[in-house]
């Protein structure tokens, strides 16, 4: 396997402030460290991690919505990055600080799916897409209603 140009897209809670939101998605890394730097239960996935943590670095924190919202994203990039070979994580806050709050899901992306939610922003119909899956689809449509954090 090539090395991609990859990025961890980290979908945070729109009530943190700019700064928690950072702190957040600094679990959401070291969640993933956690689960795929050593002997992760897929080698591909640790791979993809592995060449982003070494080469890539870089890290797009968007505006996830509520729980709610972020739930049901977490369910499109966690069926999506099983498709794909793409490691995930969520991160829960604890019970004492805010009650258990899922505060942010993130997901490491190659450029092609970047590249493709980038050409399908704003398009309705895309002729061009007709070969990609639902879980493909239902992502993409996911991390496009998502702006950057603020």
């Amino acid at each position: 396997m090539s090395i991609k140009d990859y990025r961890l897209y980290s979908f945070t809670n729109m009530y943190l402030s700019s700064i928690q939101k950072g702190i957040q998605t600094a679990h959401i890394v070291s969640d993933m460290s956690a689960l795929w730097c050593d002997n992760g239960p897929d080698p591909i996935v640790k791979k993809v991690f592995d060449d982003w943590a070494d080469i890539d670095k870089t890290i797009i924190v968007l505006n996830g919505g509520n729980q709610k919202s972020l739930e049901e994203i977490y369910v499109c990039l966690e069926l999506f990055g099983y498709e794909h070979s793409l490691p995930t994580a969520r991160f829960y806050e604890d019970q004492e600080s805010l009650g258990g709050a899922l505060t942010a899901v993130g997901i490491i992306l190659p450029i092609e799916i970047y590249e493709l939610a980038a050409s399908m922003r704003g398009i309705q119909y895309d002729p061009f897409t007709e070969g990609i899956t639902p879980t493909t689809r239902n992502f993409i449509n996911a991390l496009n209603k998502c702006g950057l954090a603020n």
